[in-house]
């Protein structure tokens, strides 16, 4: 070590850096608010899914891409420290325009006074001028997790801005102070990849419809009223891709479990061009705005070969005594041009999806990414 650094534990930590497309091509990094509202979308569809949030750092760049660093057992318990020293060093990279950590605390719910988990976001602005605090932006939001292993939320997003580790409540200043981390410095290899983990792709053959629809309300409509009992029953912890394949008059339905590869516009179009696809419907978790606040809700969207306008189905769940309750639809038609096609149109992304066999339920296997 040279003389003219101060002695300290020297750490080398490998990260893996996974970089890939962010699906709102439109989103204007460098708008503050669109950004966070992405954020949140984000952060509502993992609760919503998998009942939890992970640990990660979030760095957006130009394009619009952003890179993700899982956290999970990344240091030993009790050098929490280095993360933040980690998360400054990551945001400080010249391309970097925006950088937040995400992750759980139990924060203390001000109107009960009780300890919660909360879902947690914080942005890091760090200072250009020696001397002077970093900026922040935090966000905090209460859930739980249901029977079915899926997240419910409490409450509304609480927001706060602010410069320096003081200003922030206790737990959060973990997240940001990095004086107390015995390291000198902080070595990151880093390793860019396109997915982070193996995209998990199911197929199972389902009865075909009695008539073809012959507008993408009727598909959207169709299809998110067959799923509703399920959804309800079981939650929904991945997207389902349905596909109407006119040509052998069957209907597929498709899980995507894991993370995505790229974005989930060209996944679609990837498992559409393997037949004569003649209609496709979406099915995810998302949110809608009501008078009395965001609502959880399931959305089904169906597209026609050829046709101008995709439906979107919105069902809107309350809960009631911890059940939850389905609330009456909505529609919303959102035209589309050639190019914004699923049907038709060549992905981006090249997953070689090719059939494995058949399955008569959704446990068997039947093509891979």
């Amino acid at each position: 070590m040279p003389p003219d650094e101060p002695e300290g534990e020297q750490i080398q930590l490998k990260l893996d850096l996974q970089r890939r497309p962010i699906a709102e091509r439109g989103l204007n990094v460098h708008d503050a608010a669109a950004c966070r509202a992405w954020l949140h979308a984000q952060i509502a569809h993992q609760v919503y899914s998998e009942g939890s949030l992970a640990p990660t750092i979030r760095m957006l760049r130009e394009g619009p891409t952003q890179e993700i660093a899982d956290l999970e057992a990344l240091v030993e318990p009790g050098k929490e420290t280095i993360l933040a020293a980690l998360w400054r060093g990551l945001a400080q990279r010249p391309d970097i325009v925006r950088s937040f950590r995400l992750g759980e605390l139990r924060l203390r719910d001000p109107d009960s006074g009780k300890l919660r988990r909360a879902a947690c976001a914080m942005e890091l602005r760090p200072s250009t001028a020696p001397g002077e605090p970093d900026g922040w932006w935090c966000a905090q939001r209460f859930f739980g997790q249901g029977e079915a292993g899926v997240g419910t939320f409490w409450g509304e997003w609480r927001e706060a801005e602010g410069t320096g580790v003081e200003a922030l409540e206790e737990p959060l200043r973990r997240w940001l102070d990095d004086t107390k981390a015995d390291i000198v410095r902080t070595e990151v290899e880093e390793q860019l990849a396109r997915s982070p983990r193996d995209l998990d792709v199911r197929m199972a053959m389902l009865p075909p419809p009695l008539a073809l629809p012959q507008h993408p309300g009727e598909l959207a409509v169709g299809i998110g009223r067959s799923m509703d009992a399920e959804v309800l029953a079981q939650g929904l912890s991945c997207y389902l891709v349905f596909v109407l394949d006119a040509a052998n008059s069957q209907l597929e339905r498709w899980e995507l479990n894991g993370e995505l590869p790229c974005l989930l516009d060209d996944v679609i179009r990837n498992i559409s061009r393997l037949g004569d696809c003649y209609a496709v419907a979406l099915v995810t978790p998302g949110t809608i705005a009501t008078p009395e606040g965001t609502r959880r809700a399931v959305h089904t969207i169906g597209e026609l070969k050829g046709h101008p306008v995709r439906v979107r189905r919105i069902l809107p769940v309350t809960f009631e005594a911890g059940e939850p309750v389905a609330q009456p639809e909505v529609l919303q038609e959102m035209p589309i041009g050639e190019a914004q096609a699923w049907i038709g149109v060549e992905p981006e992304t090249d997953l070689g999806l090719r059939m494995l066999g058949m399955a008569d339920g959704l446990g068997g296997a039947v093509g891979e990414a």
